[in-house]
């Protein structure tokens, strides 16, 4: 093993799927007895308590990434890590362009976790073009590419023209080892009840697409003994409670500000819905697979039909349509049994930290 320190580049380390990722990496070869450095713009956020005290982390004290731009190049030349990863656009542009100006001789890794094209497009009001053209001319330049699934590769591959046998994928790990060999853990714990629980765990934002959910579970019958609890925090969190107001059965929805006893929700619910627009991997698909839970899915691109084999551990939907998803829910209050789901807490081991940890090694030194 050549590799003795790594360093990982991200603004903070709040409640988003990037964070949790490299947060439980870092966690993992810590224990590998491999230097592990966070830089961060801002020391701020949740998954701060959630890393090992080995791992360290220094805080660049800036609001915007720019203003990075010549802090960086000197902790990377103080510090001298074998690997330096980048995750998430436009940090992994910035990221390139400062590498090549400053000369570093450290190994650039960058990760995207997102299908890229239908976030600059529907999340930012960045010119789509230009960033077409960012892309083009800084990913051909960076030492190794990580992408969490197939498609965000296909994406990537077709807007930047590069060939995608220079594009690794490697799924997010998403299931800590100490949680493996729990299920009758998990089935001990579920309740055993009538009412019938769905759960949506995502950013209350416009990707997450909870408004075609809340139309969805409205339409079912009023006196049906079923709840849905959505887990989140984010900017479309006023719009979704006018919504859930001007609903006939609002105190059957729940919108809970997301936070760290994620478990919980998990083992008190039934069945687990993500209603996304896209998607770039979908780690809360792999948690709800681990406790057992039934899945309704939309078909989005990318990673649902990836994570779930297109439809053999879950019931996917077309995206956008309410009246298909109403069907499925609707279908749940008369054959859901409450039996948790074997296979599908089999199909969730694939994703454990230890064995995605290992993939990153293995790909690192090959580089090195």
């Amino acid at each position: 093993n050549k590799l003795k320190k790594i360093m990982i580049y991200l603004p903070n380390l709040n409640g988003g799927g990037a964070e949790k990722v490299y947060t439980n990496l870092a966690n993992s070869w810590i224990s590998e007895d491999i230097e592990v450095v966070f830089i961060l713009n801002k020391k701020v956020g949740p998954f701060l308590t959630k890393l090992n005290s080995k791992v360290r982390v220094e805080e660049l004290k800036v609001n915007k990434i720019r203003k990075a731009v010549f802090l960086l190049p000197k902790l990377l030349k103080k510090e001298k890590p074998d690997i330096c990863i980048a995750a998430m656009w436009p940090l992994t542009s910035l990221m390139i362009v400062i590498f090549k100006i400053f000369f570093l001789k450290t190994k650039l890794i960058i990760s995207d976790h997102v299908n890229l094209t239908e976030s600059i497009k529907k999340e930012t009001n960045f010119n789509y073009l230009l960033f077409k053209l960012i892309l083009k001319y800084t990913y051909p330049f960076a030492d190794g590419i990580i992408c969490v699934s197939n498609g965000v590769r296909d994406n990537i591959c077709k807007i930047s023209g590069i060939n995608k046998n220079k594009i690794k994928v490697i799924y997010n790990p998403v299931i800590l080892d100490q949680q493996i060999g729990k299920f009758n853990y998990y089935k001990d714990f579920k309740k055993n009840k009538n009412e019938l629980i769905f759960l949506s765990v995502g950013s209350l934002k416009l990707q997450k697409n909870h408004e075609i959910l809340i139309n969805a579970f409205s339409l079912l019958d009023n006196n049906a003994n079923a709840k849905l609890i959505i887990l989140g925090s984010g900017p479309m969190k006023n719009k979704l409670l006018k919504l859930i107001d001007s609903k006939k059965n609002k105190e059957k929805i729940q919108i809970v500000d997301f936070n760290l006893e994620v478990e919980k929700y998990f083992l008190n619910s039934n069945i687990f819905v993500l209603s996304s627009d896209w998607e770039g991997f979908g780690n809360v698909l792999v948690e709800a697979l681990h406790y057992g839970l039934k899945i309704i899915s939309s078909d989005c691109k990318y990673g649902p039909s990836e994570i779930l084999e297109n439809g053999k551990f879950a019931e996917l939907f077309e995206v956008g349509n309410v009246n298909e998803l109403h069907k499925i829910l609707d279908k749940q209050l008369i054959e859901y049994d409450n039996e948790l789901i074997y296979q599908n807490y089999i199909r969730s081991l694939d994703f454990t930290v230890s064995k995605i940890s290992k993939e990153y090694l293995e790909y690192f030194n090959k580089i090195l």
